[in-house]
Parts: structure tokens; sequence; C-alpha cells
């Protein structure tokens, strides 16, 4: 039998724990970050299975870097460790979020490998699905916004 999942509820729950227990950082949750999105780094992630999404972090550089530092024990991880380490904190989020729609709809669904866009690299944009859900969050050490286009079958 199926749960009644809210997915703006579990996404929000998992994106601001996640952070916290990985980086020490609170976000609060904003109706809105401001145009500053222009300058935000982006990682996307893609699903397939009974929930099929894409799901795009989009943040500014000192707060992803912020996170990086605390994920590698408190220094800066060299450039070219840095975008792994910026990939892994979205597999962890997206994949505890897709654990939590899989257990509530007793299917199965997948992750795609991360992707991450650099604030001059152009960004492909996302699929369209059924519902979207667009998180903000504002922290002491930047924007975030978290988009998830979604269709669950």
């Amino acid at each position: 039998m199926t749960e009644i999942l809210n997915m703006e509820e579990t996404f929000d729950k998992i994106v601001v724990s996640i952070t916290e227990s990985l980086s020490g950082l609170t976000l609060s949750r904003v109706e809105s970050v401001s145009a500053s999105l222009l300058r935000m780094c982006r990682i996307i992630i893609h699903t397939r299975g009974q929930f099929e999404a894409c799901m795009v972090c989009e943040a500014e550089p000192s707060l992803l870097q912020y996170i990086i530092t605390q994920m590698h024990g408190g220094s800066p991880p060299d450039p070219e460790e840095a975008v792994l380490y910026m990939n892994e904190y979205m597999n962890i989020v997206c994949g505890r979020a897709v654990s939590a729609v899989n257990n509530a709809t007793g299917n199965s669904s997948r992750l795609s490998v991360p992707v991450f866009y650099a604030q001059e690299e152009e960004f492909p944009g996302t699929d369209k699905k059924e519902q979207e859900e667009e998180l903000c969050y504002q922290s002491a050490k930047g924007s975030m916004r978290f988009k998830v286009s979604y269709t669950l079958h």
C-alpha cells in the first residue's frame, strides 16, 4: 500500500538535515532567493523508475565551498576534488530523498551520476515533469535553491 508523501516537506527536511549534518550549517527556508542566482553553481541529478525526476541544486559558490570544506574535515579540498565533493553532497541529499519515495511507494527508483556546472558554464536546463517543487534557503554562507521536477508513476 502506498503511503501519502508530501514531496515538498520531505525534500525540505532532507535538504536541511543533511546540510546541517555534513557542515554544521543551518539553512533557513525563504520564499525566494535574489537575482544573484546568475552567479550560482548548479548540480543536476536525474532519477529513473517509479519516481522519475530531475533535481537541481543551485547555490552560491561561497555556500558550496563552505559545505565541501566541512565535508573534507575543515580544510578546503584540492580543486580537482572539490567537484567530487559537491557532487557527493547532491548524491547524499537526493539519495536520501529517493529512499524516502521508494519506502513510501514500495517501488524502486535509481539515481544518475550528478553533474556539476560552474558559474561560467552553460546550464542545459531541466526536464519538465508533471509536478514541481522549489525550495529556497538562506544561510550565513549564502543562498541555495533546490528544484525538483518529477512524475510519480
